[in-house]
C-alpha cells in the first residue's frame, strides 16, 4: 500500500489544490514514520525471542523516493500561505531581511527541483516551475518592503509617503503591504527609496547623538 501511495505521490500535479495535496503528501510521509517505528518495535520484540530481525529497510527507501515531492508540496504550502500573511498582516511587523531570503531560498530551490525532476518526473517538474514562477512574480515587491519595512520612518516621513501615493498612511492603523501595492507603490519606489534613505540617515544621526548626550550627562564639568 505504502509503494503504490509513494508511486502516486510522484505523480501529483494540481498546482491549484495545493493545501490538500500537501496534506496528502505529509499524511503520507507520517505513515511510513509510523511504519517504520512499529518495523523498530517488532525488531526488539524479534530479540527478545532470539529470532532473527525482519528487515524492514524497504521503508526507507520509500522515504528516499517520497522526499523531493514532500519537500516540493511543502514549499508550495509554505509560500503561499506566508504570501498571504505578508500581503494582509499589519505591515508594521514586516521583516523586510527575513521575507528576502525566505522567497529568494524558494525561488532558487524550485528552479533547482524543476531541473532535476523534469527527465523522470515531469509533473512534479511543472509544479516547481509554476512555483518559481509565483516567486518570481512576489519578487518584484521586496523593493517595497525593503524600503518601508523600516523603524526609521517617522510621522513626517509617512506624510511625505502619504502625500507621493494619495493616500493617508499610518503603520498604526491597518496599513498592509496589499494596501500599499494597490496604491500603485512599486511604481514610485525611486522616490520612496529617496525618503527611506534620508529617513535611514537621520535615524543613524538620532542615535549618534543620544548616544553623545548619554556619554556626557555622567561627566563633571
Amino acid at each position: 500500500q505504502l509503494k503504490e501511495e509513494v508511486k502516486g505521490a510522484s505523480q501529483l500535479k494540481d498546482y491549484g489544490d495545493f493545501e490538500k495535496l500537501v496534506e496528502q503528501v505529509n499524511t503520507l510521509m507520517d505513515n511510513i514514520t509510523a511504519a517504520k517505528e512499529k518495523g523498530d518495535d517488532f525488531n526488539m520484540r524479534e530479540k527478545v525471542f532470539g529470532f532473527a530481525p525482519t528487515d524492514y529497510f524497504i521503508l526507507d527507501k520509500y522515504v528516499e523516493e517520497l522526499q523531493p515531492f514532500y519537500k516540493l508540496w511543502n514549499m508550495v504550502s509554505d509560500f503561499h500561505n506566508s504570501k498571504k500573511d505578508w500581503l494582509d498582516g499589519e505591515f508594521k511587523e514586516l521583516e523586510g531581511n527575513k521575507i528576502e531570503e525566505s522567497v529568494t531560498d524558494w525561488w532558487k530551490t524550485s528552479y533547482k527541483m524543476a531541473k532535476a525532476l523534469e527527465d523522470e518526473h515531469p509533473d512534479a517538474a511543472k509544479v516547481a516551475m509554476e512555483l518559481r514562477e509565483h516567486t518570481t512574480e512576489f519578487r518584484k515587491n521586496l523593493p517595497v518592503v525593503q524600503s518601508l519595512a523600516s523603524k526609521a520612518l517617522k510621522t513626517r516621513h509617512w506624510e511625505a509617503l502619504s502625500e507621493m501615493l494619495g493616500s493617508e498612511l499610518n503603520p498604526e492603523e491597518g496599513l498592509t503591504l496589499q494596501g500599499l501595492l494597490d496604491l500603485n507603490a512599486a511604481a514610485h519606489i525611486e522616490d520612496i527609496q529617496g525618503i527611506t534613505i534620508a529617513a535611514e540617515k537621520e535615524y543613524g544621526l538620532e542615535k549618534a547623538l543620544n548616544s553623545m548626550i548619554a556619554d556626557w550627562e555622567v561627566i563633571e564639568y
